[in-house]
């Protein structure tokens, strides 16, 4: 065993407890020895890193195709069914799916590359961000799966970021953060965590440090609207002119087939900036987009509503989001809804949404 694959060990065992001799042999497997397989599994993992429902279909081609070109590469097929959860957390449209399709095929691919090697670390990465899918209010079965990703790959910053995400979204977000510290210690220019991290700071109201952890994310991907819209709802409450320009600009760089969370953001904008007419007529326009919305949409409508203070707003996007549970337990944590806090529709459904044990 090389150097390399040496300290792999250490930090695995430190992490996740010994692992087996077949697990501790696939720290020093390469991938893929196909080249080309290789390259399409690079360009999947750049398309996805965009979070954007296009490229991400995108990507999903793009595993398939190293998939067909070496049926071995189990870590490029665990990433179609990573993609198919994004598509579920985020809200994205997959023409011809309905959710609880994208779900089992999700679980059918992560399955399947279990099968083939139950020490990829990118299958049980999948696994476990579906599983938060399936057991939203619980969380079961997320934290096994991914500190079994963790142990057999430690240099897995995608697995570290989406860990951390889920451990915020179950209450914990002083581990969530240390999870947060390794993906970025491995990968420094990681807008989506930069900007994940970002939304933690929100939450415990941190806005200042929000906004410049946005503002780095914004240097590295600059035509990311959902990083706008995102600076824009995080902006301390004081800066109301640099809330609408960034809702403005993620409204210019919104995807056509993923408007909303930039629409959200604008509406708030301008419910702040005093046009409250245009804010009302925007947000009623988008709330007939969906039947169903993913949590990051939802969260940015229902905040949206949160800024004007509609209780009765924000509660028919909530009660639509999907999955409920802990993740809608904690985007209600966010302070924009301060000022419907009290109302006892809101109480209730935070409360019969609370994972079992948030810790922090």
């Amino acid at each position: 065993m090389g150097v390399e694959a040496e300290i792999a060990q250490a930090i695995a065992e430190g992490v996740g407890g010994r692992l087996a001799p077949a697990e501790r042999r696939s720290l020093s497997v390469r991938p893929s020895r196909n080249a080309e397989a290789y390259d399409h599994f690079l360009r999947g993992n750049y398309l996805l890193a965009r979070r954007e429902p296009a490229a991400a279909r995108l990507a999903i081609d793009q595993y398939q195709q190293a998939v067909a070109l070496d049926s071995s590469f189990i870590a490029a097929l665990a990433r179609i069914g990573y993609s198919d959860a994004l598509f579920l957390d985020w809200g994205w449209t997959y023409p011809g799916l309905t959710w609880d399709t994208i779900l089992a095929r999700g679980f059918a691919v992560a399955d399947r590359a279990l099968r083939l090697d139950s020490a990829a670390a990118d299958a049980w990465m999948t696994r476990g961000y579906l599983l938060s899918l399936k057991n939203p209010r619980t969380l079961e079965g997320v934290d096994a799966a991914f500190q079994r990703a963790i142990a057999l790959d430690p240099r897995n910053a995608e697995a570290y970021h989406q860990y951390g995400y889920l451990l915020i979204i179950g209450g914990r977000d002083s581990t969530g953060l240390r999870m947060f510290r390794r993906a970025l210690a491995l990968e420094p220019e990681r807008p989506i965590t930069l900007v994940t991290l970002a939304f933690l700071r929100h939450l415990q109201r941190r806005d200042d440090e929000a906004r410049a952890l946005c503002d780095s994310a914004i240097a590295l991907v600059p035509d990311a609207g959902w990083a706008y819209a995102r600076r824009s709802m995080w902006r301390p409450r004081s800066d109301i002119t640099g809330s609408l320009t960034d809702a403005q600009t993620a409204a210019r760089l919104e995807p056509a087939d993923y408007p909303l969370e930039a629409e959200a953001a604008l509406a708030a904008a301008e419910f702040r900036n005093g046009d409250s007419a245009s804010a009302r007529a925007r947000l009623a326009t988008v709330t007939k987009s969906f039947d169903l919305m993913g949590s990051q949409v939802a969260y940015l409508v229902g905040t949206a509503f949160g800024v004007m203070g509609d209780a009765d707003g924000a509660m028919g996007i909530l009660n639509r989001m999907r999955p409920q549970g802990a993740f809608l337990w904690t985007l209600m944590r966010d302070p924009w809804f301060d000022g419907i806090r009290n109302d006892p529709r809101f109480q209730a459904l935070a409360e019969q949404s609370r994972p079992p044990s948030p810790e922090d």
